[in-house]
């Protein structure tokens, strides 16, 4: 392992021990607590894409005509092959759909609502203000903060500040999270929750054996020996993980509530 990713990893270890053994985990043990778990977990799925899709937008272009990219080509390959997974994955039935669209199909099957985050998209979807949106549906705080921290850092990082938080705060995070919800879901046998497993189980496969170190060979890429551009990295890193605790906080308060 590169020195400096494990110099990152080494400055994450606290926070990223924190939600490993959040105890979120031990309160999602009815169905009403999973559905009002994914209720609430779906803004991070959803807001996920935009991440994404900003990468795939700043090194491989959306623009017409196409230009090609001449700095990172390597970033273009690893970039696109995570989009055609995330974008366009295999679903439980062997369709093709989103990790969003898959996440959405088992809250359908588990009872839980998607009436807020369908209002989202559809505010979207009419070009309206993201903060507008926030704003005018009253979601809860710690969704709201979680989902505009993730925009400020779309809008206003650098490229390795965006790919040190989609790499640590997301693809080498997410597996290791996921398997906490899994041992909890494994409790109960009921068939309700069959895609959501597939949903999770899949995020584990492609996170540990392709996404995550694909993200670590796009920041070393990005970093290179520039020790400046690392220690943007580990900081743009570290916040991102403390917005995630935060949301988990918030998450667990109103777990707790019911």
């Amino acid at each position: 392992m590169h020195p400096n990713l494990l110099r990152i990893k080494t400055l994450l270890a606290p926070q990223r021990e924190k939600l490993l053994n959040h105890p979120i985990y031990e309160h999602i043990k009815t169905p009403i607590h999973v559905r009002n778990f994914m209720t609430q977990h779906v803004f991070a799925v959803w807001d996920f894409m935009s991440l994404l899709k900003s990468l795939q937008h700043r090194f491989c272009g959306c623009e017409v005509p196409w230009r090609p990219e001449k700095q990172y080509p390597l970033a273009v390959r690893l970039i696109n092959e995570i989009v055609l997974a995330e974008e366009s994955d295999v679903g439980p039935t062997g369709q093709f759909l989103s990790h969003y669209e898959m996440y959405r199909m088992a809250m359908v099957q588990a009872g839980a609502s998607t009436k807020e985050i369908d209002m989202l998209i559809l505010g979207v979807e009419a070009n309206k203000d993201l903060n507008e949106i926030l704003d005018s549906r009253k979601f809860p705080s710690h969704i709201c903060s979680f989902v505009r921290n993730t925009f400020e850092s779309i809008h206003q990082s650098n490229l390795e500040e965006l790919a040190a938080i989609f790499l640590f705060g997301r693809e080498d995070l997410i597996p290791d999270l996921f398997r906490g919800l899994i041992n909890q879901l494994n409790q109960d046998q009921s068939n309700r929750y069959e895609l959501f497993e597939y949903y999770l189980q899949r995020h584990i496969e492609i996170d540990d054996e392709q996404h995550g170190p694909m993200g670590e060979e796009l920041l070393c890429l990005l970093c290179g020996v520039d020790e400046r551009k690392w220690d943007a990295a580990g900081r743009a890193a570290k916040s991102t993980l403390e917005s995630r605790l935060q949301l988990w906080d918030g998450i667990l308060e109103s777990l707790a509530a019911v």
